[in-house]
């Protein structure tokens, strides 16, 4: 069926993009600022986007707001010709994040001793790789410290 805004007929629809337009130009963003960059000041294009469908009760969500500015990019005449509807695209968005993660992993091994073993023998055995504690039962692994370093969007696909 699609969003409840896609159903307006151009007629309904035109003092929607009216207050839009109005609102946008008391932010001092026209129509022609639009068509030539909306990436550059997306955010508060969004925003007033959004507040103006909220103000005649429509929903905005972000495919409602990017609906209404493809419009206003692409109909900067929408007064007085027909509105030429846009279609909806998905995109993929592939985005890493890079991160510093340190991992408390607790293993359980189980070693049959004559003797009693204590830290500084296992410290020992496992110098000369006598004892590989990660070759015993991973019991338990618990995240202690987690710092985002950087993060990208690869790519939108």
């Amino acid at each position: 069926m699609g969003r409840r805004i896609e159903q307006y007929k151009d007629n309904a629809l035109r003092p929607v993009l009216d207050s839009v337009v109005e609102a946008l130009d008391n932010w001092g963003i026209t129509i022609e600022d639009l068509i030539d960059d909306y990436g550059s000041d997306f955010i508060n294009i969004h925003n007033i986007i959004e507040k103006e469908l909220g103000s005649f009760g429509l929903d905005h969500e972000f495919e409602d707001i990017t609906y209404i500015l493809s419009i206003l990019v692409n109909n900067p005449n929408f007064q007085t010709e027909p509105i030429e509807r846009p279609k909806l695209q998905s995109y993929d968005v592939y985005h890493t994040y890079e991160r510093r993660v340190t991992i408390e992993d607790t293993y359980l091994n189980t070693y049959d001793s004559y003797i009693e073993l204590t830290k500084d023998i296992l410290i020992d055995m496992q110098s000369e790789q006598l004892y590989e504690p990660e070759e015993g039962e991973k019991i338990k692994s618990e995240i202690t410290d987690e710092d985002y370093l950087n993060d990208w969007v690869d790519s939108i696909q």
